[in-house]
């Protein structure tokens, strides 16, 4: 459901909730089914797509068994890109540093917005814009699986300029691949990925931090 501002305020990470004015509306991801999040986490973006209005996942472990899709309505004369925001993330100091640990995988070691991605190929979560609407995602971890080749992230070929991208991405054999990015403001915080980053053609004069 939408709901106020001022009712999520906690779920939201501070950058968000500076950007965004108080008594803006949100629509709220359900919370974790004890099982596969995949189809409930794409119905809610399709949902806060449909309104026009940011998606906010809130703090929780979510286990995502097959392909996240967040991208735009790109068929004109619709142009819609919504925001999502999750509740930020944080991990146990040291961790991640080779790709396939196995205490890459232990709940206690991470809190906030966590996708815990099990497809061993494919990408996890696609991101497609929509040329000048922006895609924003913000304050979400995605782990992956330690083994297979999937990737945790891929954004493109459709044209997302400019995105603004602050995740954590975690245990992938690739961490996130970008065809089609540009001036981007691009915070990755990539560990424990065989290959961190590739990037592809027409992916030019983004910031990365």
């Amino acid at each position: 459901d939408a709901v106020a501002f001022d009712q999520l305020a906690g779920y939201v990470t501070p950058n968000a909730a500076q950007a965004l004015a108080p008594g803006l509306a949100y629509y709220q991801a359900r919370l974790p089914s004890g099982g596969d999040d995949t189809a409930a986490l794409n119905a809610d973006y399709a949902a806060a797509l449909a309104a026009g209005i940011p998606l906010v996942i809130p703090a929780e472990f979510y286990q995502v068994a097959g392909h996240l899709n967040w991208s735009g309505i790109t068929a004109p004369p619709y142009l819609i890109q919504v925001p999502v925001y999750g509740a930020g993330y944080s991990v146990r100091r040291g961790l991640l540093r080779i790709f396939g640990t196995a205490g890459n995988l232990t709940y206690e070691y991470w809190s906030g917005t966590v996708l815990f991605c099990t497809a061993a190929s494919g990408a996890s979560l696609t991101i497609n814009g929509c040329d000048t609407l922006a895609p924003i995602v913000k304050g979400i971890a995605l782990v992956g699986p330690g083994s297979g080749t999937a990737t945790g992230l891929v954004m493109g070929p459709t044209p997302n300029a400019p995105a603004d991208i602050d995740v954590m991405i975690a245990n992938f054999y690739v961490g996130a691949s970008l065809t089609g990015v540009e001036s981007g403001e691009l915070r990755f915080k990539i560990y424990g990925c065989a290959t961190p980053l590739t990037l592809g053609v027409a992916t030019n004069e983004n910031n990365f931090y």
